[in-house]
């Protein structure tokens, strides 16, 4: 059923929302694991979780309203809004030439270059709410299937469809162990693809020493790119560079922390309100840029981490999420995994959260050479909305 646009102001509004949700997320997986790469993505958990919403109830609807700041929305104005931002982004890259890509890649058929996919799979002989179902179907186009958990090929039921939405970035997501006591698995898989407007000269790419937190150095495969014109910002405590996709709307940033200063220094400065002031202050410069290969690999458990941000009535017999009508239900695992890959072509980067449910009761060149920890983030500036965000400690560490 189609919806009727939402105003642009409002669709930013949730877009913002969300973005802040991810920098909150960010910094408590930051206390959990201080010293590891961490990759996520805030758009498709926050997908995962509004999807979850539809079937929340009582306090734990009112506690899920509260962290995404969506207090005083209807449910209907809050699916639409998904809806429209998932159809946004997707019309943004739409028109991008990925010819060039599948080429050099030896991809055979045309890929996606961003897609949203959702799916609940429901143990047999449960029946869900009509009004669940329609709402995940109408909004998010989800898939809803039922499952048996106990099979031997539920997993691989599972993570070939992981693998098929993800193209493969991701293989593997459950196992025939963690599935044994669900009744309801809920997914949501994001697959994005971007070409560099300003692509990398392979013949360019060489071993350059990148030193880690402990001020251990490793030699690692470094791209380099001269005297191109990139939006870039420097301030008293990192230097930033935007690398733009072909589609000129989305791209990575790379924020690099001075050498002065440690990382964790910066950050403390990894707030949503900074990152909107920063957005509004990079200008066109000529840059030099050499940038680390990227082959990432990150699986988080977000039980500790959406607790501390007030959502731990998920976890525990007081969830109410009755809306689902499968029961009394809580969340057993909130898993989160994310594969990223950035090389002289551009950025391939997959996402997949899971919410697995048991019952219970600036005037010359300037050289930014990204030789030690940063902070990166995959930004659509148009939708505003951040797809991908991180830290790499290690580029060598998958």
């Amino acid at each position: 059923m189609s919806q009727a646009p939402i105003d642009a102001r409002k669709l930013y509004q949730f877009a913002s929302a969300y973005n802040s949700f991810g920098f909150q997320l960010l910094s408590q997986l930051t206390e959990n694991n201080p010293n590891t790469n961490i990759s996520l993505s805030p758009f498709s958990i926050t997908i995962a979780l509004v999807m979850l919403y539809n079937g929340a109830r009582g306090d734990t609807k009112q506690k899920i309203e509260q962290v995404l700041g969506l207090e005083g929305l209807s449910l209907e104005d809050i699916n639409t809004a998904n809806q429209s931002l998932l159809s946004k982004l997707k019309e943004i890259v739409r028109e991008v030439d990925w010819e060039y890509w599948v080429d050099s890649t030896q991809i055979e058929a045309e890929p996606d270059k961003l897609t949203s996919a959702n799916s609940v799979w429901v143990k047999p002989g449960i029946s869900l709410d009509k009004e669940f179902v329609r709402g995940l179907k109408t909004f998010y186009e989800s898939e809803v299937a039922h499952l048996d958990f106990d099979s031997p090929e539920a997993a691989t039921i599972i993570n070939r469809w992981v693998a098929e939405k993800t193209k493969n970035k991701i293989t593997k997501l459950v196992s025939e162990e963690t599935l044994r006591d669900s009744v309801l698995i809920l997914l949501n898989a994001l697959y994005f693809m971007g070409i560099w407007s300003y692509p990398f000269d392979e013949s360019k790419t060489e071993n350059r020493t990148f030193t880690l937190s402990d001020e251990s150095a490793i030699l690692h495969p470094t791209m380099a790119k001269y005297m191109v014109d990139l939006d870039y910002l420097k301030t008293e405590n990192f230097q930033a560079v935007q690398l733009p996709y072909e589609d000129e709307s989305s791209g990575l940033y790379i924020f690099l922390p001075n050498a002065s200063s440690s990382f964790e220094e910066f950050q403390t400065l990894l707030t949503f309100n900074n990152w909107q002031n920063w957005m509004s202050q990079f200008c066109r410069c000529s840059v030099n840029i050499f940038l680390p290969k990227l082959k990432l690999e990150c699986r988080q458990l977000l039980n500790d981490s959406f607790s501390n941000l007030g959502l731990e009535d998920l976890f525990t017999n007081n969830a109410n999420l009755s809306g689902i009508g499968a029961g009394s239900l809580k969340v057993s695992q909130l898993v989160h995994k994310v594969a990223i890959e950035v090389n002289e072509k551009g950025t391939e980067a997959a996402a997949v959260t899971e919410f697995e449910m048991i019952a219970f009761g600036v005037v010359e060149s300037i050289d930014l050479i990204i030789d030690r920890p940063f902070f990166y983030a995959i930004y659509d500036r148009r939708a505003q909305t951040i797809l991908f965000m991180g830290y790499v400690l290690n580029p060598a560490s998958h």
